[in-house]
């Protein structure tokens, strides 16, 4: 059988390969979460690789998928898909914008014609096309998609596989199994949203979605404008009355973005009583920002306005839609909020468009995209040293940069406190720098009674901000041994961000901590289960099988956690053989030895045992009791982020009757 008779049942570019079949992107050989419509626009462009393919030929091939949604949701698409390539319209590595026409997909692409199932040895055979070759026919259907390649124009490297009916049935009945596992998984997904969301209580209050505003500027790089509108007027809204009215965090509204979904289908998955949509034209000397009101009870849209000025007019526009939606829906708003409402506000331009550039890049929850939200921040609070929203947002970046280790903490902790301070002089009224305080006095200062009245000041401006009810949760009940108000405060942070992503792992940890380790074990799996793309998430895993002394899961799943943390398969697996070699022949001693060795290289996934506090937990499970206390000592010179948690892990409990131990206990407060 030749190529020029059989379609490709795969692409590859890179480190990252496309299942035709499966309909799934994968990147370094494990599944990488992609919707629907952007996997399609995906394989549509990078079927022509190197041609130019025109925004009207999308819209075209995709007609009969969708029509008005679609057409205003390319744009959405094409960011989700640059967003998993890691790749950006100011520094093209696949996608390259083409202004007024289309884009280009740039890396050369493989056509594979046997893919390999992950956890079988079979080796793909595949035939390398010169990029920009051309496609016989653009099909968006899984078979054929790329149509069958013309022999003149490919450069063979190994002859395409000969299909017997042996290794057809083969494929089939992994497609089968695949099938029905991604089955299983949407429905466990499904039945676990239910669960939560008709478990919620609204305790009497209204609720509102602000559904992603649409870019309609007519240029794919103002997308970040939008996005960046969209999580202001969250917030200007959660500030109005949140013992009244709950809005639903941006993380879950920012799920419903490029998806066809309808406004009842989204209103009735939230059960939110009102559903906030609109627009942003964002051009050099204009901004027209159009939003309406939706009521769930009968679909009515009930309020609609345009607003039309200057781009310093933005908070402006944003403050007034606040104030037509309180009159709207007939809530009462205090005299404090009323003042700010009626203050005359503008932010320079281009200091705004900065700090929507922050808030984009704070989203990748990266090192790179902590790094360059914290320089966007700063260049926003040069442009306009009044602009409280960047210095609120800087204190974000800089409080948990730790976590994935773009800034020492020590240093990350003094900046985020300092930024926080800066924002709450200028405004008052917001509630969530008042977390970053407490956070930076919990995790700096060690000043107990002083974060816990930061955390409630929090609480008290904005019980909808589930950034609140998490820092209160983990910088300052967990560390008291307050573990039932710890979990209870996540979950309540879960209610007001359902598709967090990161929050019902979180929560996994939360119960570790506590010692509810079955708990522990059904929420960190449930969490795999519904999006296995979270690397933090496969670390606590192994973290929490190692504790278990069920070491070969643990293994497995720090594998995982090293794959989609960025590490190479190649490498990964590497890492995995040998340690499970070391384990089957030194037992646990011969895992931790190993542990340490991997924790001193440059590479490792997020919380993996690489900082001062997890070199302790290691010599504490070796038993060596002057080396971990050693480590735990520079950990409190460094300022560790997990050193708050010294009192309640279990790891420590061979070392709290040494002197050096209780000596750490009194100065961190954490002293009984």
């Amino acid at each position: 059988m030749n190529s020029s008779s059989q379609s490709p049942h795969g692409l590859r570019f890179g480190i990252f390969e496309i299942d035709l079949d499966a309909r799934e992107l994968r990147k370094n050989g494990l599944s990488v979460k992609l919707q629907d419509q952007p996997f399609k626009i995906l394989v549509a462009i990078v079927c022509r690789a190197g041609k130019v393919i025109s925004r009207a030929d999308l819209y075209s091939e995709l007609s009969s998928h969708s029509t008005y949604d679609f057409k205003h949701g390319l744009n959405n698409a094409i960011q989700k898909i640059r967003e998993v390539l890691d790749d950006s319209p100011e520094n093209s590595r696949f996608i390259k914008t083409i202004p007024n026409h289309g884009y280009r997909f740039l890396p050369e692409v493989e056509f594979v014609y046997e893919l390999p199932v992950l956890g079988i040895n079979r080796t793909p055979v595949a035939e390398e096309g010169r990029s920009g070759a051309p496609i016989a026919e653009l099909s968006l259907v899984p078979a054929g998609i790329c149509g069958p390649e013309p022999t003149p124009n490919v450069l063979l490297t190994a002859p395409p596989p000969e299909i017997t009916t042996a290794g057809t049935g083969t494929r089939k009945r992994w497609r089968l199994r695949l099938g029905v596992a991604v089955l299983l998984i949407i429905a466990g997904f499904s039945a676990y949203l239910y669960h939560v969301w008709n478990s919620r209580p609204l305790n009497g209050k209204l609720m509102l979605i602000v559904v992603p505003f649409l870019n309609i500027s007519g240029d794919p790089g103002k997308e970040y404008v939008a996005d960046g509108m969209t999580e202001e007027m969250i917030t200007e809204l959660s500030r109005l009355n949140p013992q009244r009215l709950g809005v639903i965090a941006r993380t879950t509204s920012m799920r419903y973005k490029g998806t066809n979904k309808d406004t009842a289908q989204i209103m009735n998955e939230r059960l939110v009583n009102y559903l906030l949509e609109g627009s942003v034209r964002h051009e050099s000397n204009r901004v027209r920002v159009t939003a309406q009101l939706i009521q769930a009870s009968d679909q009515a849209h009930i309020w609609a306005r345009s607003y039309d000025g200057d781009p310093s007019d933005v908070l402006k526009m944003q403050k007034a839609v606040a104030r037509a939606i309180a009159d709207e829906i007939q809530i009462t708003i205090s005299k404090q909020v009323q003042e700010h409402l009626d203050a005359g506000s503008s932010v320079k331009p281009e200091a705004q468009l900065a700090y929507f550039r922050g808030l984009q890049d704070l989203a990748l929850r990266t090192k790179d995209g902590q790094l360059a939200a914290i320089g966007h921040f700063k260049e926003s609070i040069a442009l306009d040293p009044y602009y409280a929203a960047a210095y609120a947002g800087l204190a974000r970046a800089y409080s948990i940069a730790p976590v994935t280790r773009a800034a020492p903490p020590a240093e990350s902790f003094r900046q985020a406190a300092d930024a926080a301070a800066h924002a709450l002089a200028l405004d008052d009224t917001l509630a969530d720098p008042h977390s970053y305080l407490g956070f930076a006095k919990a995790h700096w200062e060690f000043d107990w009674p002083g974060a816990e009245r930061e955390f409630r000041k929090a609480l008290d401006r904005d019980p909808n901000s589930s950034i609140a009810h998490i820092y209160f949760a983990h910088s300052y009940l967990t560390p008291m041994g307050k573990h039932d108000e710890a979990i209870a405060e996540i979950k309540r942070g879960l209610e007001l961000d359902p598709l967090s992503p990161t929050i019902p792992s979180f929560l996994g940890r939360t119960y570790m901590v506590a010692r509810h380790y079955d708990d522990a074990l059904t929420q960190l799996k449930r969490v795999g289960d519904m999006d296995p793309n979270i690397a933090i998430n496969h670390e606590r895993l192994a973290q929490l099988y190692a504790h278990l002394r069920r070491y070969a899961e643990a293994i497995a799943e720090e594998t995982k956690a090293r794959v989609f943390s960025g590490e190479s398969l190649q490498k990964a697996e590497a890492h995995r053989r040998v340690l499970m070699e070391t384990f089957r022949s030194d037992g646990a001693r011969g895992y931790w030895l190993k542990e340490l060795e991997f924790a001193n290289e440059d590479e490792n996934p997020p919380e993996a045992y690489v900082t001062p506090f997890g070199k302790a937990i290691i010599y504490a499970e070796l038993g060596e009791k002057g080396k971990a206390l050693d480590w735990l000592e520079t950990a409190y010179a460094e300022r560790d982020l997990f050193m708050t948690e010294l009192a309640v892990i279990e790891e420590f409990g061979s070392l709290h009757q040494e002197p050096r131990f209780q000596s750490l206990l009194r100065r961190t407060g954490l002293g009984k």
